[in-house]
């Protein structure tokens, strides 16, 4: 191998070397400028890269003039210059001693490095102590020139004002004092002017209460309002009632165990009742007519006391007057506004009377207990004991009774007029009385029924009613509840 074939394999051998460590740039020449740290060209043959630019330290100068002869050839910046400078330095020195004098050169960068960052580790921490010093020495002063500011004795001026202030703030607060008490003797004294005035106005309003009773019937004197379907739900109930009673009064009684007053309401409802009682057919109808007879006259005339006082019987007679009259002038316009005064007295007065005295359970009682007594004879003794006949007679005849008094004070309490009869008021009267299906409802009859049918036997009464519940249109009439009869 030749001298040149030597040189490229020593080249090769140092560039591998070389480019396994801390990068080295090699300069060709004088005029072959690196960027150092702070950006401004160097001439260092050996250029470290990756240090802080914050501080200027250089590292040891060598020129490839102590590495080697330079090129032939200055100024050159072409490969081939590169490249015969290179193989010219390492003619004249080792690996070894080039990599000696990199590691020296590094050691002395780090050296300067660690001296400049330690001086400026120092020079900051001066500057804190400094300020820190200078902060504590402001702060110290202020407490200092505070305490003897506080410690200093008042002088007479400031004493002498303080205590003018004092004594006039004794004075405001003496005045607020006199003018608390007097409010509250003021506050006092109207309280007691406003119970006065209080105690007064509650006499003013009940006077006003009372006058206004007098002039409207007072609150005991409201009259309510039934409707007409109210009237005749209480009516139908009533006849229910007694169809379930009659069926235990299925017995045809001798005429000897009868009482007068049975007898009596028996011949009311038919002449022929003594053969119409040997009849079952016929018996059913003429019971019903005979229990319907016994609440026309205890309850809806008031022949017993059972609500309403003593005195209502005097009072539905009264009543029953004063709708008479009405009756009579009720086709004369210049006295309609009469009777609707007229009807409103009626229903003030029986709602009055129904406040003060309500249900006589006592004369209830006794009423029920003397009709029981006067039913046995119709009822079938051969089958129950008396005993429970008579319980069942009264526990039904009780019921009848409570929804009659029921009935009776919703009629008397309205402001429209409610009349009970048992013939048809269009007919004129006489033993004969034709059918009339306005007024009537046939529930036997022996032929076809027509107008010359024949009423023989009827089993409830007639229920009219005159005016409105709002005390208005006296001079209209209905009918309720019909008439259940019992034609030939």
């Amino acid at each position: 191998m030749d001298q040149r074939g030597k040189k490229r394999e020593l080249e090769h051998d140092l560039r591998v070397k070389v480019e396994s460590s801390i990068p080295i740039d090699l300069a060709s020449s004088p005029s072959t400028h690196s960027a150092g740290p702070q950006g401004q060209p160097s001439s260092n043959g050996f250029v470290a890269t990756g240090y802080s630019s914050l501080v200027d330290v250089k590292p040891e100068e060598h020129t490839f003039d102590e590495v080697g002869p330079r090129s032939e050839q200055p100024g050159s910046d072409n490969d081939i210059g590169i490249g015969i400078g290179i193989g010219i330095g390492i003619d004249n020195w080792t690996a070894e001693e080039l990599f000696k004098r990199h590691e020296t050169s590094q050691q002395a960068f780090m050296e300067e490095y660690l001296n400049a960052a330690s001086q400026e580790r120092s020079q900051l921490a001066q500057a804190v102590h400094r300020e820190v010093q200078t902060g504590i020495g402001h702060i110290v002063g202020y407490i200092r020139g505070f305490v003897a500011r506080s410690t200093q004795p008042s002088t007479s001026v400031d004493m002498e004002t303080l205590k003018t202030q004092f004594e006039r703030e004794k004075k405001h607060v003496k005045d607020l004092q006199n003018n608390y008490n007097m409010v509250v003797d003021t506050v006092r004294q109207q309280r007691r002017e406003t119970q006065k005035v209080n105690a007064k106005l509650q006499d003013a309003l009940q006077e006003r209460d009372q006058l206004r009773q007098l002039l409207d019937g007072g609150n005991l004197a409201n009259s309510s309002k039934a409707t007409d379907d109210t009237i005749k739900g209480k009516w139908t109930e009533i006849d229910y009632n007694i169809r379930c009673m009659v069926h235990v009064l299925n017995n045809a009684p001798s005429a000897e165990s009868l009482d007068d007053e049975v007898t009596q309401r028996l011949r009311f409802i038919s002449g022929e009742y003594h053969s119409m009682l040997q009849d079952p057919d016929l018996r059913e109808f003429l019971m019903r007519g005979y229990i319907w007879a016994f609440i026309q006259d205890n309850v809806f005339d008031s022949g017993e006391c059972t609500w309403g006082g003593p005195d209502l019987k005097s009072y539905k007679s009264t009543r029953d007057s004063l709708i008479e009259r009405m009756g009579a002038v009720e086709n004369h316009s210049n006295d309609r506004s009469s009777i609707a005064y007229i009807a409103k007295w009626l229903a003030q007065g029986a709602a009055m009377m129904n406040q003060l005295w309500e249900k006589d359970s006592t004369a209830i009682k006794r009423m029920v207990h003397d009709e029981a007594k006067r039913l046995r004879p119709f009822a079938s003794n051969h089958r129950f004991r008396l005993d429970r006949v008579d319980k069942k007679i009264s526990d039904q005849l009780s019921d009848i009774i409570g929804s009659a008094i029921e009935l009776d004070q919703m009629m008397m309490r309205s402001k429209a007029v409610f009349m009970i009869h048992w013939r048809d008021q269009s007919q004129e009267i006489g033993p004969l009385e034709r059918w009339n299906p306005g007024v009537m409802e046939a529930e036997a009859y022996e032929q076809d029924l027509s107008e010359k049918s024949r009423v023989k036997l009827r089993l409830s009464p007639i229920l009219y009613k005159v005016g409105t519940a709002d005390g208005q249109n006296y001079d209209s009439r209905m009918v309720l509840a019909k008439s259940a009869v019992v034609c030939d």
